[in-house]
């Protein structure tokens, strides 16, 4: 279909109901033909307003001046309406064709006066057509290649970056599309991980987007560790803080809660559902760009699936689904594990693929695979415990092993290196 067929055909789905001119997303600037253009602007802005088609057509003649589409071309246009035409995706590929062609105006644009800012904004366009292009399923490989042919000669975001042996594994940090998967046993400090991961992933960029979804901690209680990690404080004296801390510790205390006032960070304690879940990660990862953007689950066996299936069945399709959705929405995504008690029961305690918990799914449907598990039982006269770090799927690199220092009375992980 070329681009005239296009906007005609799109514009008989809105002359056949003007309402979803406003509740489709649409934009006048996408459209190339000016009748075409017009109409859908009139639309927009009066919707069911607009006393029918006749109504409609007396609006384009002012505005035009009597120079545009006459009123049977109009009522052609509306009679050509074919039954179940999907106006979301004829809308995808108006904005994919309008994209395209800014695209080659950058690219000319570049190879004369090459600046940051045109390159920046190459960039940009990539980034949101890769995007339309996964949302409708397009099996055509042009997108890609376009995003090929830009990093030949440009640099890109490697990812988002957290820990160093993390970054390193991954090939740079956390990439679009990832779903990685984090394993251990209860108590080794996989929710503390997780909080040291998100503070390291603001750090290295304060415009991030990051939703971590507690299903085992309330609100409160999450963010009293980041309290402990960032003021260097025991969590012991955070249970009576106006009788146990210091002035210069409350002093502490407000210097983290202004910290992360300025961050777009949100904890949800009460949202469980699966469906929810997936709601909100793509509510609120539609308006980022690629790279600003992480989800974390805290923990994959505590959601909820609205169906009678057994638990193993539910677990694939809740793995099923995360990876979908990181796919699609191209954001990274990290769930943390439970693993079975088998580990405990063996000889060598180091945890495997086939420690995880209720499903092989888990394993099958995350680009990474990773362990926490205690080397030292005990806290040294230093006040930290060894815990190992252990990557066992990695479709992005190489499997590695590292070790933490994790000083648990202060949710604090430090990464150890020799």
């Amino acid at each position: 279909m070329n681009n005239y067929e296009l906007e005609k055909t799109i514009i008989a789905a809105l002359l056949n109901d003007f309402d979803k001119a406003q509740t489709t997303h649409l934009n006048s600037e996408w459209f190339m033909i000016d009748d075409f253009k017009k109409i859908f602007e009139i639309l927009n802005n009066f919707g069911s307003r607009l006393d029918g088609i006749m109504e409609l057509f007396a609006k384009l003649q002012a505005e035009s001046k009597g120079q545009g589409i006459n009123y049977e071309r109009l009522l052609d246009i509306q009679k050509g309406y074919l039954v179940g035409t999907s106006l979301d995706y004829l809308a995808n590929e108006l904005h994919l064709a309008f994209l395209r062609l800014q695209f080659s105006k950058l690219t000319a644009e570049h190879s004369k006066f090459p600046t940051k800012k045109t390159e920046a904004q190459m960039l940009e366009i990539l980034n949101i057509m890769n995007k339309l292009s996964r949302k409708q399923n397009a099996g055509d490989l042009e997108e890609t290649f376009k995003q090929l042919e830009y990093e030949l000669e440009h640099d890109v975001d490697t990812g988002i970056k957290t820990f160093s042996c993390l970054n390193y594994a991954l090939g740079g940090g956390l990439r679009p599309g990832m779903l990685v998967t984090v394993g251990a046993r209860p108590s080794v400090g996989k929710s503390a991980w997780a909080i040291n991961l998100i503070d390291r992933a603001f750090d290295n960029n304060q415009e991030m987007k990051i939703d971590l979804f507690s299903l085992e901690m309330s609100k409160k209680e999450v963010f009293e560790r980041f309290v402990a990690k960032n003021g260097k404080i025991d969590t012991y004296y955070l249970s009576q803080k106006n009788r146990m801390l210091k002035a210069q510790q409350k002093d502490d205390v407000r210097k983290v809660i202004e910290k992360f006032k300025n961050r777009d960070f949100k904890v949800y304690d009460t949202v469980s559902e699966l469906n929810h879940i997936l709601g909100i990660i793509k509510e609120r990862s539609s308006s980022c760009e690629n790279g600003k953007y992480l989800a974390v689950i805290d923990y994959v066996g505590l959601i909820k699936v609205n169906n009678n299936r057994d638990r193993r069945l539910q677990i694939e399709q809740i793995t099923r689904e995360l990876k979908n959705l990181a796919n699609e929405y191209q954001v990274p995504m990290i769930i943390l594990s439970q693993l079975s008690r088998g580990v405990e029961q063996r000889q060598d305690k180091t945890p495997m693929l086939a420690d995880l918990r209720e499903s092989g799914s888990i394993e099958q449907d995350s680009n990474v695979v990773c362990f926490l598990s205690n080397e030292e039982t005990e806290k040294n006269h230093e006040g930290y415990q060894r815990v190992k770090f252990s990557i066992k799927k990695n479709r992005e690199g190489d499997l590695m092993d590292a070790t933490f220092k994790f000083y648990k009375a202060r949710m604090d992980f430090s990464e150890e290196f020799k």
